[in-house]
Formats: structure tokens, C-alpha cells, sequence
């Protein structure tokens, strides 16, 4: 298995491009974590409104699923844009807390991705550095993770079902 360092949010959304290859729109990702490996990656469509509780549940009981994990990592994806002190999906995020929290499991870090800038998910949105989505195509994960993803792409897979017919997206590469 290859291993990978993860140290930076572009390493990050690098990581989720290439494993889940295409880039997520109106998105949570989860990545479980359990003595600085990676675990369970998980991508779900952002909760429609009022659903945040429901919702929180369902994506905890996921992860939960991987029962070496002792925290995770996520991206929310959206272009909501940020309005003053108001951060995008900012319920759902709370919610999400409490019923990790419930399984035993601590948000390790959290990061804002909008359509054009990367902050992190905590902190005053207004004063947060924001790097542009483009620094994602020049890190260290992205390199060192194109070469097995193009890998992948050019072979059949040994069954049907995990046939993709998605394009994949070129901020992925």
C-alpha cells in the first residue's frame, strides 16, 4: 500500500479528489482517522433544510462503521457563500459534533471548500486565510497520487459494479 503525508488543506482536498476521483459539489466529505492513518472516506450530499439532525445521524452511524477510527477529518463543499460571521452549513456542522461525539468520535479538522478558496471550517470566517483552490493542483499528495489514479483508470475492473462514468474533474489531477 502507498503511503501518503498529509499535511496541508491542499494535501487534504487533493486526497479526496484523487480517492473519490471527481471534485464533490454541495458536499460533505468525512475521512476517518485512527493513529495518523486514514480510514473510511465518506461523501454525502449536503442535508436539505431542517434535516441537520437526521442527517448527523446517519453520517455518524457511517463512520462509526469503521470501528478503528478515533476522529475525523471533513470538507463541506459549497458555493453558499459566506455571510459575515455566518458560516455556511454552520447547523449541520454542530449537529454533526454532537452525534460524533455520541460514538466516540472528535472532529480532528474541518475545512470551508467554496468555489474558489479553502479556509478552514473554525476560526472567524472573515479574518481566516483562504488559499485558491489552484494551490490543490501542485501539492505533494497530487503528485504522488496521479500516477496510481491514471493506473487505475486505464484498466477494466475485475467486475461490472465498480464501473464509473463520471468524468473526472480536472481540478482532480
Amino acid at each position: 500500500m502507498q503511503s501518503l503525508t498529509i499535511k496541508t488543506p491542499a494535501d487534504v482536498l487533493s486526497f479526496i479528489g484523487h480517492t473519490l476521483g471527481f471534485w464533490p459539489e454541495e458536499s460533505l466529505v468525512c475521512i476517518t482517522l485512527a493513529d495518523n492513518h486514514v480510514g473510511a472516506t465518506l461523501r454525502v450530499d449536503l442535508p436539505k433544510p431542517s434535516t441537520e439532525t437526521s442527517y448527523a445521524k446517519m453520517v455518524a452511524g457511517y463512520l462509526s462503521h469503521d470501528s478503528s477510527a478515533e476522529g475525523v477529518v471533513f470538507a463541506v463543499y459549497t458555493s453558499e457563500p459566506i455571510n459575515g460571521e455566518h458560516k455556511p452549513r454552520a447547523a449541520t456542522i454542530a449537529t454533526l459534533t454532537g452525534a460524533l461525539a455520541e460514538r466516540g468520535l472528535i472532529i480532528r479538522k474541518g475545512l470551508l471548500v467554496g468555489d474558489q478558496t479553502v479556509s478552514q471550517y473554525d476560526g472567524d470566517p472573515q479574518k481566516g486565510v483562504r488559499l485558491p483552490l489552484s494551490a490543490t493542483q501542485s501539492g505533494q499528495i497530487n503528485a504522488e497520487a496521479r500516477l496510481p489514479r491514471q493506473y487505475h483508470r486505464t484498466h477494466q475492473p475485475h467486475h461490472a459494479a465498480s464501473i464509473d462514468q463520471r468524468i473526472p474533474d480536472p481540478r482532480c489531477r
